[in-house]
This record gives structure tokens, sequence and C-alpha cells, in this order.
């Protein structure tokens, strides 16, 4: 017994809602960072280093995420994975030397950051 035109049509169905929901949980988990980002950035000193740690640690769990998608070929947008890490490596690369981000320097990194991830979401890179 061979696979019915049924079947192939509900498994490409679920293959195309996996790519969907792994793409939405990447921009969702953008938004999350840039909230925490854009919290920072109106927080006192030590809340702001708070809320930046908690933007590194959603940064760092989808660049991991972009780069095991990448791997298996398995997001719809896999042509677009290189730039929107890139993208994300830059951000963090602004915000990870901030050991304590209190200095105006330090917001103007947090700022340019944020404006980064705003762009990749803007500009449909998911």
């Amino acid at each position: 017994m061979g696979i019915t035109t049924n079947q192939l049509v509900r498994s490409d169905m679920a293959v195309s809602m996996k790519i969907e929901l792994d793409e939405l949980w990447l921009a969702r988990q953008i938004r999350v960072a840039l909230s925490h980002l854009e919290q920072a950035l109106c927080a006192p000193p030590v809340q702001r280093a708070t809320e930046t740690g908690h933007a590194m640690r959603v940064l760092f769990s989808v660049e991991e995420m972009i780069v095991t998608w990448g791997l298996k070929g398995c997001v719809q947008s896999a042509s677009r994975l290189p730039l929107v890490w890139r993208q994300l490596d830059s951000a963090l690369q602004l915000i990870e030397g901030l050991e304590v981000p209190t200095t105006g320097r330090s917001k103007k990194a947090l700022t340019q950051a944020r404006d980064i991830l705003h762009a990749v979401l803007v500009a449909g890179l998911l």
C-alpha cells in the first residue's frame, strides 16, 4: 500500500506549519529582546543591567537556533538566515562588553543594538 495524495498534502501542510511556527518563534524572540533593550534604555542603572542581560540571553538562544535551523535547512527563509544571524551578532557585540551599562556611551550602544533588532523585524528578513 502506497502513500496517498491526501497523506502527502497533510505532510506538506505539517512541514509548512512547522516552518511558519519556527519563523514566528524567531520573530517573537527578537521582539522580546527588543522589548528588553527598550526597557533598559528607560531604566535606572541597576535595572538597565538586568534588562540588558535578559536581552543578551534571548539573542544568544536565537543565534543558537538560527545555526541549528541553518544546518538542518528546515526554515523557508534559510537563505536569509546568514543575514539575520549577522545582524543579531552585531547587536550582541554592541551590548556584550557592557558590564554595567550606565554611561552615555553604553546607552548609545544599547540604542544601536535596539535599532538593529528593529531593522531586522521591519525589513522583513523573517
